[in-house]
Parts: structure tokens; sequence; C-alpha cells
């Protein structure tokens, strides 16, 4: 298990394939765990909030189609992706140096392809294609995926730099790889995750005390009014923040939001169906003169809460929003039992500025539910539950 679990940490950044199929083995591994050593099994509370959201979609589905089909249980199928919050307690018994080497192996690999992400947008070269559109995509396939899984690497190098000892290897380290992974979230010209970035990276130095809040926020600012002096592309993200000031896609994202709110007016119960966007945006967007679709308006509508509520209705949102409210809360409580160990806390803290942070960015795209955030948020939500045992 421990292994799989390495290789998992490694190829999150660099490869989905590889990091589905290092969730195989663990997997494997946990089903061996709890077959063959008779090992109890209770999973979170969360997960069953979880499935009744699926469920549900499935109802909205059969109820938009005029009957059930089996293609309306696809719902079920992002169960896969938080697989690792559930068989990671379950069947690994983590030590802190444990924890803290496959911590580092991620954010290690993570840092080398922000930096090598750095390299091709400084001098123009695009040897591995980590650059498209002059923003930072890596190994991902799309910035705003990059993002997100960015977004919570910074964070979580970020918790273990702001609690790293007197061992001055590990500041280095920790505070080296929280900086480079910053580096990338500004590259991805993401603005939903500049302020989910912001916003977990304010909520990890609040719990430093008041005097680390105010120094942390001062020199972030300056940092952040640095990087806009040096890169024209970062301050016009900026920039473009500001309502007097916005661009194309926010203006898009507007009329997107509006043709949700229509959606969900005429069809509060169930919406017009689970992943029924697409077949339903062509007729709303004739009610908004002017407005000419583009290939992303056909997504989502660029909100994972209106876009929760336009396919499965307010019941369907509601249900969404009482399983990630049921993951703040299981996380709150394994952080106040969490060991001081050096490791528990920190990853703890974490992956609650993650749950936090991420939900700032849902208000400007659809990301709850990714595929590339949810492998990566659920495999931390899982090591950080992992029962611990006392360092060597």
């Amino acid at each position: 298990m421990g292994t799989a679990l390495v290789l998992y940490a490694l190829s999150l950044p660099l490869s989905m394939s590889a990091t589905n199929i290092s969730l195989g083995l663990a997997a494997a591994g946990f089903a061996a765990a709890v077959t063959l050593q008779n090992k109890p099994f209770r999973p979170p509370g969360s997960l069953y909030a979880l499935l009744a959201f699926f469920l549900w979609a499935a109802v909205t589905r059969w109820i938009a189609r005029g009957g059930p089909d089996i293609a309306s249980l696809e719902s079920f199928s992002k169960t896969w992706n938080v697989l690792a919050m559930v068989f990671i307690p379950a069947a690994f018994i983590a030590g802190a140096d444990d924890v803290k080497k496959i911590l580092r192996v991620l954010l290690a690999c993570g840092s080398a392809v922000a930096l090598l992400g750095l390299s091709e947008y400084l001098s123009g070269a695009r040897l591995l294609g980590l650059i498209e559109q002059e923003r930072f995509i890596g190994f991902q396939s799309h910035p705003l995926h990059s993002g997100g899984l960015y977004c919570m690497l910074f964070l979580t190098g970020l918790s273990f730099a702001l609690r790293s000892g007197p061992k001055r290897s590990d500041a280095f380290f920790w505070w080296g790889c929280s900086l480079a992974l910053a580096l990338a979230v500004v590259l991805t010209r993401s603005r939903s995750y500049y302020l989910a970035s912001v916003a977990g990276a304010l909520f990890l130095l609040s719990f430093k005390g008041i005097k680390t809040l105010v120094a942390g926020t001062l020199i972030g600012g300056c940092l952040i009014l640095a990087a806009a002096r040096m890169d024209m592309g970062f301050q016009n993200r900026l920039d473009t923040l500001s309502v007097r000031n916005m661009d194309e896609s926010a203006r898009i994202r507007l009329r997107l939001w509006r043709a949700a709110g229509e959606m969900i007016k005429d069809h509060p119960l169930a919406g017009v169906g689970y992943h029924g966007w697409r077949q339903n945006i062509p007729a709303y967007s004739k009610k908004d003169p002017g407005w000419s679709l583009d290939p992303a308006a056909y997504a989502h509508a660029h909100n994972s809460y209106l876009t929760f509520a336009a396919e499965t209705g307010i019941p369907g949102l509601l249900l969404f929003l009482a399983f990630w409210t049921f993951l703040i809360l299981e996380q709150a409580c394994f952080l106040k039992n969490s060991p001081d160990d050096g490791a528990a806390r920190p990853l703890a803290l974490a992956v609650l500025a993650s749950l936090g942070a991420l939900p700032v960015a849902a208000f400007f795209e659809h990301n709850l539910l990714t595929a590339t955030l949810s492998l990566c948020l659920f495999f931390l939500i899982g090591l950080s539950r992992a029962p611990r045992e006392a360092s060597s």
C-alpha cells in the first residue's frame, strides 16, 4: 500500500492515466486487507451523502429522458475519484515520516513541473508543451484543472512551511515548494484560483496567530505586486477582476449564469437532468439577444452551484452542499484530534484550507467533481485520516 501511495503522489502532477493505475493498485491492496485480514471497514458519512447526490442525479436524468436507462447511472462513475478517501484510512497505518515522504514526493514533483513550465514561459520554447496560449497547463488538459491542482499543492506546502520547525533543510524544502507551486498558479492565469489560493493562504496564516496573519498578508501582497510589475500577463488578469474592467470571458460567464437561472426557474425540482446542460443551453441562449455560443458555453455554467441546481434542481444542489459540509465537519474533527507529530496537524489544516478554497473558485468554474482535482483532494483527505503510529 505504501509503495502504491508513493506512486500515486508521483503521478498526480504528471499523468492522470498513471494516477488512475496507482489508484487501482492501492484499491487492490485495500480489498485484500479487508477480505484476507478481516479488517473492519466503516465508510465516512460524507460518502453516503455523495452517493445520495449521485442517486438523485440519476433520477433527474431519468425524468429528463422520460424513463430509466442504464446510461443515467453514469453519475456513480465519479465515485472512483473519491475512493482514496475511503481505503487509505482503512488499510494504511501511517507514521509521520511516511506521510512526509509521500508529500515530499508529491510537492517535489509538482514543483519540478512548475519550474519547467516557468522556463518554457520565459524562454518561449515549448519543448514539453507545458505552456499553451501563454498559460501554464502542466501535464493536465486545461489551465483551470492545473490551477486547482497546484492551488491545493501550494496550500499543502504552505501549511507545512508554517510548521516546519527548527530544521533548516525542512524549512527550505517546504518554503521552496510553496513558492514554486504559487508561481504555477500564477502562470495558469486562472483568476478563480488566484482568489482560492489567497483565501486558503489567509486561513492557514490565521491559525498561526494575528501577527503571522498580518505579516504573511503584507509579504504576500508585496510578492503579488512584484509579480504583477514583472509580468504584464499577470497584471492584466488581476485588472480584469474589477467589475469595471471585465474581459470577454467574464461577460460570457454573466450570460451563462443568467441562462442557468432561467433553467432553475423553469425546472426547480429536478433541473434539466444531470449532464443536460449541453442539450438545453442553445434554447436558453436564444433568450439573450446577441449571444453567439462559443464551445466553452456548452460544457457548464462556469459556476458549480448554478450548474448543479440547473441540472439536478434545488434538491440536487442541497445534497451536494450536504456532502461538502460533511467533508468539512469530518476534517475539523480529525484536526481537533490530530497528534502533534509534525505531519498530522499540518496536513489536516492543508485539507481544510483546500476544502474552503475550492468552493471559492467554484463560483467561477465547475470544479468540485473534476477528476484532476478530486484525485488530488481525496488523496490528501485519505492520507490525513490514516491511523497514526509513532515515528521511528
